[in-house]
């Protein structure tokens, strides 16, 4: 019987591919690229949607840090970038998406992830990342999650608190080597993002992390064992 492997990079969990490609703290830098990277064509996408005010040199640069924390348009929409909302009183953790949208008349929490291939990973990570924003934003586990569904504060119950419009989401959830799921088209569309504009953007985020995947694997597979 073949014994598993401890990861050679942080020596603590098992070898594994998710391990490697989603979870080694030795590849974090690589696992926050591809994750910037994709939030990053979609705001620049929703900004030219939308007509949202924004530096024309932020649109061509690559540099995420580039990025405002927060663009309007003449409709007095906004658009805010990975900020963080003080939430009093409630313990409240997953107080930051990745986006957020406010109109007039909704609110949008959009959420990005990098997850296994296998499908009904995928659809837990949806589900997921929707109870940490809609239902217990409070500090917990995935295995919390499976095992123990209470409603509690969170982001999402905050926001309709103070801004009395509907909140709904716009959840991706993509592989960790680039492959794409139709629920992605689906939940882009919502942004009322043009079909051909969505059809590049998928493409070219499947492109980007099958690259990183590549690069990762290399990395690992030159790691000596100690």
């Amino acid at each position: 019987m073949q014994r598993i492997r401890k990861c050679k990079v942080c020596k603590i969990d098992y070898e594994s591919e998710y391990h490697i490609l989603s979870q080694c703290p030795g590849f974090n830098s690589h696992h926050i690229l591809r994750h910037d990277y994709a939030c990053k064509l979609i705001w620049k996408e929703m900004v030219k949607k939308h007509n949202f005010k924004a530096n024309k040199e932020t649109l061509t640069k690559d540099d995420k840090n580039a990025i405002p924390p927060e663009v309007i348009n003449d409709q007095e929409w906004s658009l805010k970038y990975n900020m963080k909302h003080f939430i009093p009183g409630d313990g409240i953790y997953h107080n930051r998406s990745d986006m957020l949208l406010i109109t007039k008349d909704m609110i949008r929490i959009i959420e990005i992830s990098f997850s296994t291939i296998m499908q009904k990973k995928v659809v837990e990570q949806y589900n997921y990342k929707h109870y940490r924003y809609f239902i217990n934003g409070t500090k917990t586990s995935y295995d919390d999650f499976k095992t123990n569904k209470k409603k509690k504060g969170c982001l999402a119950s905050f926001l309709s608190k103070i801004y009395k419009v509907p909140i709904k989401s716009t959840i991706l959830i993509f592989g960790q080597t680039g492959e794409t799921f139709d629920k992605n088209k689906k939940e882009l569309m919502e942004l009322d993002l043009d079909e051909d504009v969505i059809n590049t953007l998928l493409a070219k985020v499947s492109t980007f992390a099958a690259r990183n995947c590549n690069q990762i694997v290399k990395q690992y597979m030159s790691t000596k064992k100690s």
